[in-house]
């Protein structure tokens, strides 16, 4: 890894950005630049059906208004397919990669027996012949204990093939999953620490044990707590969350940093919102992420620490 701290900002362009996006941006920016790193923007914008290019330029003029300014020119992954291509055929010349046929219906009804256990059964492991293909999976060993250093938590151990099963690394038409387009952008990005919501959690641990069968970097984390709504669900455009707006930024950069357990005694609402980006890069503090139990909205919803896969 870089001595030099590389932190990185990845949102999906499928719409406007909310107290969630905001709290993720913000964190990420203060952790970086309060160790004097790098903070760069990528797109995480493979998904066609739920991304456009006029989502991303909203972003961009939303993050300027709220005094989150970017290093290095946006990184947006439907650029960067054939760095892609390359990497899926390392996988494909191993034995790392084995094609699945399943549905996620398919696997739905042969766990329904246990509504509990979102683990994939490998059922297409060991199978001589998948006729049509939709994916591929990677092989993971029986006891596949993973740890990731996080840097509020500390050490956080899994064993994926008791929580996960062998998950997805690209799909049939030659594009990468989530996880393998994350690791492979953050290697190539150099980036040395990511910074995100406890919801990414599960995906952080994945990753980490692609880093390792990849020989990639090895990348330190931080994960934030997670803004919800009134029905406890996490804030998501999914969800219909409302859209920060640049009028408001100063009174939601304040409750975004109170919301992450950061000291806004030094600042008030009459303050621009470089000064209050610049008190809150000074002084900002791993130690009390997740202290605050103030709402994203309406003062009444707490942080929550559970993890959900993405």
């Amino acid at each position: 890894m870089s001595s030099k701290y590389v932190g990185r900002f990845a949102p999906t362009p499928s719409g406007p950005l909310h107290f969630g996006s905001i709290v993720a941006a913000l964190g990420s920016y203060c952790d970086a630049k309060h160790h004097g790193g790098q903070w760069l923007l990528r797109f995480d914008d493979l998904d066609k059906q739920r991304t456009n290019s006029g989502h991303a330029s909203h972003i961009l003029r939303t993050l300027e208004k709220y005094g989150l300014h970017w290093d290095m020119e946006p990184v947006f992954q439907t650029q960067r397919t054939q760095s892609y291509r390359e990497w899926i055929e390392k996988l494909q010349g191993s034995q790392v990669s084995y094609p699945c046929g399943c549905t996620r219906k398919e696997i739905k009804e042969r766990v329904k027996e246990n509504t509990n256990d979102h683990r994939y059964d490998n059922f297409c492991r060991d199978q001589s012949q998948i006729k049509q293909p939709r994916s591929y999976r990677i092989r993971l060993p029986a006891s596949c204990v993973t740890t990731i250093r996080d840097s509020g938590k500390g050490d956080i151990s899994e064993d994926l093939a008791k929580t996960s099963g062998d998950f997805i690394v690209y799909y049939n038409q030659g594009l990468p999953a989530y996880h393998l387009a994350s690791v492979v952008d953050d290697q190539e990005m150099n980036v040395t620490h990511v910074v995100r919501g406890n919801d990414l959690l599960p995906s952080s641990i994945r990753q980490a044990h692609l880093q390792k069968i990849l020989s990639l970097n090895t990348t330190e984390y931080l994960h934030l707590p997670l803004a919800m709504n009134e029905s406890g669900k996490k804030l998501s455009k999914q969800n219909h969350a409302e859209p920060v707006k640049p009028i408001n930024a100063s009174e939601t950069l304040i409750r975004a940093l109170h919301f992450m357990g950061q000291d806004v005694t030094n600042i008030t609402d009459d303050m621009k919102v470089e000064e209050i980006v610049s008190s809150a890069i000074e002084n900002w503090s791993r130690k009390t992420i997740g202290s605050s139990t103030l709402g994203a909205i309406g003062g009444t919803i707490t942080h929550s620490t559970q993890s959900q896969d993405q």
